[in-house]
């Protein structure tokens, strides 16, 4: 299974150096880059002109805490059943052969396989009760969310790195929950060295949901909150793979929230695309009405 947090990369430079070093000791390699600041890895991209950091939605306590309560109201309840647990144990199979293929202990085409399988099954699934299996899967987001909290825990205490390489139980737990999430979280910069998670806190169980809904064939978009959707597109507007639609996600960003800053972002987006021509005339126009503003001061400089 190739989740979004897979696909995403922003820091592509970071994810080729980390795919060279084999093993475990790719894990602390990517993680020990994290070291690196934002700001230093983009001056080191642009040469003398350091670049703003990548804007980023805001959320307000209350509805992250209002669309995690929701979740866990709908499925304090729920525990699969029948068929259903093969195909939870399935999930759980494919997430550590994920994880062994990452840490090049096993080859890929096993857990490319399993997730064939586990695909045909859940789609076939889904398709006889699509409510159920939505169900399904919210439940399994919150079980992985609450499996992330002691492993953020551990990595507070020991360091991320030391976490990821290790064999310990809150790193087993969210394996067998999440799969590589965590790894992939480490490498783009979503939880850091000392442990902390840089994203919105409610964004792990989004993306799991809309791994599990591309998995079954149901199209995740009309089953998130506002807030969700709005932490699903600044997921992809900061991380996503593909320059198209991490633009498309900005303007939808910029439509629901008007306080995110969609100028620099696109910005940001182009010029990490090489498309500097386009990246500067969005920057000329903001600097119009934004005068003395370091983000725009900044772009300027770097896109002479």
């Amino acid at each position: 299974m190739t989740p979004d947090w897979e696909k995403a990369s922003p820091t592509g430079e970071r994810m080729a150096a980390s795919r060279a070093v084999s093993g475990k000791s790719r894990v602390i390699f990517a993680v020990a880059l994290l070291g690196i600041g934002g700001a230093i890895f983009l001056a080191v991209r642009c040469g003398e002109a350091p670049l703003p950091e990548m804007p980023r939605a805001a959320f307000r306590d209350a509805e992250v805490d209002g669309a995690l309560a929701a979740l866990a109201e709908r499925t304090g309840g729920v525990a699969p059943r029948g068929d259903e647990v093969r195909l939870v144990s399935d999930l759980q199979a494919l997430h550590a052969a994920e994880v062994a293929a990452l840490r090049d202990e096993e080859p890929e085409e096993r857990s490319r396989a399993l997730y064939d399988g586990f695909r045909k099954a859940a789609a076939a699934a889904a398709a006889a009760d699509r409510g159920r299996y939505l169900l399904l899967g919210e439940k399994l987001a919150a079980d992985f969310g609450k499996a992330l909290v002691p492993m953020l825990e551990a990595a507070r205490r020991a360091g991320t790195a030391a976490v990821l390489s290790g064999d310990g139980p809150e790193l087993a737990r969210v394996v067998e929950a999440g799969g590589t999430f965590v790894f992939r979280a480490a490498e783009r910069g979503l939880i850091d060295p000392r442990g902390d998670f840089r994203g919105a806190r409610h964004l792990p169980e989004v993306l799991f949901r809309k791994r599990w809904c591309g998995a079954v064939g149901i199209p995740v978009e009309g089953t998130l909150a506002p807030a969700e959707r709005r932490a699903e597109l600044d997921f992809t507007a900061a991380f996503g793979a593909d320059v198209g639609q991490r633009l498309a996600a900005i303007d939808a960003l910029a439509a629901l929230d008007a306080s995110y800053d969609a100028a620099v972002a696109r910005a940001l987006v182009l010029h990490g695309a090489g498309r500097d021509a386009e990246a500067r005339r969005i920057v000329e126009e903001a600097a119009r009405t934004r005068r003395d503003d370091p983000p725009i001061e900044m772009l300027l400089d770097a896109l002479e």
